[in-house]
């Protein structure tokens, strides 16, 4: 019995001993990372944050290198995986900075992976969604944070992600009505250009919209209705002056055809 009770005092006691080693070297290998991380070695540093998280689980080096393995995918511009990264943070921690930082780095994971104008918008309009749902959940929070060593204004810098996407839209219908006007297809043309009143007024091809939306007219031969669209939109234009200039196209429609046809070119 007594050889019984010594026995298991020993395995208790291997036991233990195991244990804080264990928790010596998590801690060390924690700090390994964290060491590759400062030094801007992510590619290194990343995979010890992923032997932590998957040999810790549910310890607090293991949710801190959640963030960091995020962070590092992000420093690498592999955003697609980043934005999955914070994800998987920001439903595991309970540290509401880090949450929000994490979220910001999210959106402007999508920001990044959007593609240019003249390919499809799909993601632009996904990574627009996520910086606005952002920007509402954060919207009584003015604090500066500091970011990847920089003091940044998160909604400011939301707002300035918002505006050059939308920008981007409203390039990509004005090179589609564009195309449309090339292919004769002049009701699509019209479309396109109307979309840009409508979604994109406050950006600067809201005029572009208008010029094309005139020649438009003008190429279905339809000088009423190019006169009555300008009128309309005579208080639209984000630039005042440009009204005298299409209206002078206008003017000259009747007057010289082959002056109008320079115009009409793509």
């Amino acid at each position: 019995m007594i050889k019984y009770i010594y026995i298991l005092f020993i395995l208790f006691f291997i036991g233990c001993s195991n244990s804080k080693l264990d928790y010596e070297s998590s801690d060390l290998r924690y700090e390994e990372a964290m060491e590759l991380f400062s030094q801007e070695k992510y590619l290194k540093a990343k995979e010890q944050f992923k032997y932590m998280i998957f040999n810790n689980p549910g310890s607090k080096n293991a949710l801190d290198s959640q963030f960091y393995l995020a962070e590092c995918f992000y420093l690498l511009e592999e955003y697609n995986q980043a934005s999955k990264e914070y994800e998987k943070y920001i439903s595991m921690s309970q540290d509401s900075e880090l949450v929000k930082k994490s979220k910001f780095l999210a959106a402007k994971c999508y920001y990044e992976l959007s593609l240019s104008y003249y390919k499809d918008q799909t993601d632009t309009k996904y990574a627009i969604s996520k910086i606005q749902n952002f920007i509402e959940q954060y919207s009584s929070d003015k604090q500066n944070i500091i970011l990847h060593d920089k003091e940044i204004d998160l909604l400011e810098s939301s707002d300035d992600m918002i505006d050059e996407l939308r920008f981007r839209l409203a390039k990509k219908d004005l090179e589609s009505g564009r195309l449309y006007i090339r292919l004769r297809k002049y009701n699509a043309a019209l479309t396109y250009f109307n979309s840009i009143l409508l979604e994109y007024y406050d950006t600067e091809y809201n005029d572009d919209a208008i010029y094309y939306s005139v020649l438009t007219y003008l190429k279905m031969k339809d000088l009423d209705s190019a006169n009555k669209f300008l009128l309309s939109n005579k208080n639209n234009f984000y630039n005042k002056s440009n009204y005298d200039k299409v209206q002078k196209i206008i003017d000259n429609y009747s007057l010289d055809k082959k002056l109008m046809n320079r115009y009409l070119e793509f």
